[in-house]
This record gives structure tokens, sequence and C-alpha cells, in this order.
């Protein structure tokens, strides 16, 4: 078991952006690039390995990093009780956490230099992961989520260079009641918005009928009250 932490418009908007948590089955398989490295979390008290996951959501090939400071999991081990939902609807729309988690990722994994490709850069990765979520800061030396190992400084980086980075991720966080929950992504395809912002993405066709059904039932009413 590794050890890791543990109107109408608005109306039609809301529909929109509305995301369906989705029931997932979720294994874990092995550390992302080939180990985990001891990182040295002083507020926590966390002292053992961290690092980005391999595994397999519903089948497909998943890269994951922990969210929580609780909770465990079994190497290669099924769990069926995991819900995928966006990074916005897990930590709510008044939180950044789902804008800045995806400026990181992008920044991490999208632009024109990968900038994680080594179990050295991932542990770092996970670091900065869990400074957006628990901190509020762009730097691991302070604040309420800091760190004193080597991974400490490259993980600042990632965060500093990813402030104003543009996004190009949708951001998920695949959450369970007994086990760790673990934040992925996927990248943003042409003529959508990512679902990490409140702007509204590009709409389905059938949630877009029914957004200007709605619309137009306002609409309407006003003419006649007109």
């Amino acid at each position: 078991m590794p050890s890791v932490f543990r109107s109408a418009a608005l109306a039609g908007a809301a529909l929109l952006s509305a995301h369906a948590a989705q029931a997932s089955t979720v294994v874990l398989n092995n550390w992302a690039f080939g180990r985990g490295n001891n990182v040295h979390a002083v507020q926590s008290a966390y002292e053992d390995a961290a690092g980005g996951f391999t595994g397999k959501l519903d089948g497909k090939d998943l890269l994951s990093y922990c969210v929580e400071l609780s909770q465990d999991f079994d190497w290669k081990t099924s769990y069926t009780n995991y819900t995928d939902q966006t990074a916005l609807a897990y930590f709510g729309a008044a939180s950044d956490k789902a804008l800045k988690l995806a400026r990181l990722v992008s920044y991490a994994y999208y632009d024109s230099t990968v900038h994680v490709s080594t179990a050295a850069q991932s542990t770092s990765m996970q670091l900065a992961v869990w400074n957006v979520i628990y901190d509020v800061d762009y730097a691991l030396s302070s604040g309420t989520f800091a760190d004193t190992s080597a991974y400490a400084a490259y993980a600042s980086s990632l965060l500093k260079a990813s402030q104003s980075f543009v996004n190009v991720a949708n951001v998920w966080i695949l959450a369970s009641p007994t086990q760790q929950d673990q934040l992925h992504w996927d990248r943003v395809s042409v003529g959508r918005s990512s679902n990490a912002q409140t702007a509204v993405a590009v709409a389905e066709p059938g949630s877009l009928a029914l957004a200007l059904a709605a619309i137009g039932v306002a609409a309407a009413a006003l003419r006649r009250r007109g």
C-alpha cells in the first residue's frame, strides 16, 4: 500500500455548465515515472513518498495525483466506488482551486516544453498540486502548506510559471468515500472552454436546445406582459 496524502440567460448558463457526476472504476497500478520520492511537508507532518500514479479509469489509461491529506489505497485493486466530477464542482464555484489546477497541469504537460517527465519532477508536481489545494500562495517555502524536501524548489517554479499560463485543460476529481481522491485531466478540444472556468463551454446540441428553449419561454412571457 503506498503511503499517500491521504432571468433565463442565467438559467441557461447554469444548465450548460452543469456536469453530472459519473460512477467510475479505478485501478492504480504504480508510480507514474517509476517511483515516488520522499518529501517533508511540515504543517501536515507528512514524511513519505509522493508523486503521480498510473492506472486505469474505466479501462482507459489514467495519470493522476493525490488530492486529499488523508486516506489511501492498495495498488492494483479495482475500486468501484469512485465518482468522477469536474474540479469546479468538487471545490465549488466560489473557489479558484479548479482554475489554478487547470493552469498548473496545462503548463506542466501541455506547454511547448513538457515540464514533468521524470520521477523527481513528478514528485514536485504532487507538491504543487497539494499547495494549490491546501494553501493560497505559490511557494513551498511558506504558508499553510510548506515542504523542506529537495523537490520543493521545482514545485514552486511550476506554481509561479503557471499563474498566468493559458489554460488548455479540463480538470476532474475522482472522489471516493473510502479511498484517496485523485486529480486527473484531459486537453480541451478545439472550440470549447475549460470545465475549470466559470465561462460556459460550447454546449452539446441537446443542452443548447434546452437552454435556447428556456430563453424562448422567458422571452414569450415578457411579450405577453407587454
